[in-house]
């Protein structure tokens, strides 16, 4: 009977763990990204990485919503 009320805990310490897991790799492969990418100007490529550095997975976001908009597209044809 214990354990049955320990059960919520542990799923919600492991749901918090994957969203933790997550947001972490989101905001890595964020910041990749810029460092491959090329910008409009190099001023704006150094902006977007401290903006990501500095506010982790709040500036990820940011970039991704906002930044990614003033990367240079390649055109494939």
């Amino acid at each position: 009977m214990q354990l049955l009320f320990e059960m919520p805990g542990i799923v919600f310490f492991f749901f918090v763990i994957l969203i933790a897991v997550t947001g972490f790799v989101f905001w890595v492969k964020m910041i990749i990204e810029i460092a491959q990418s090329e910008f409009k100007s190099r001023d704006a490529k150094i902006v977007w990485l401290l903006i990501t550095l500095l506010l982790g997975f709040v500036g990820a976001l940011i970039y991704y919503f906002v930044g990614r908009e003033s990367r240079i597209q390649d055109s494939y044809i």
